[in-house]
């Protein structure tokens, strides 16, 4: 499985990291922690981040913050990403986390570093 780390720090550059198990990847992704998966409006694209960040009193991720309101709308929510953030596809009907499509990859360069 393919994803895309998005790391909280806005010194350190997007990296794609790969690997058998889904959730490892995810997991090694954030840092470790409990997984959290952030609702996105598509299905084909997950957001994934530690549950317990805000309690962890991890810095607030501006760049995946960015990202998930300009994908739900800047008056959707009254929340914050904190931490490193993940995104992965969809799920397969087995419930695992399939590759990043290719598509999230190229929008990030869209993103600032």
């Amino acid at each position: 499985m393919k994803a895309l780390v998005i790391p909280a720090n806005p010194k350190l550059t997007f990296s794609i990291e790969e690997g058998e198990d889904g959730g490892k990847v995810i997991k090694a992704g954030i840092g470790g922690g409990w997984l959290e998966m952030v609702p996105l409006p598509t299905e084909d694209v997950i957001l994934w981040c530690d549950e317990e960040g805000k309690l962890k009193r991890l810095p607030v991720n501006a760049r995946a913050q960015e990202l998930w309101l300009a994908l739900w709308g800047k008056s959707s929510f009254n929340d914050v990403l904190v931490g490193d953030v993940v995104l992965t596809g969809g799920t397969d009907e087995e419930g695992n986390p399939m590759d990043v499509p290719e598509s999230v990859i190229k929008a990030m360069e869209y993103l600032p570093q």
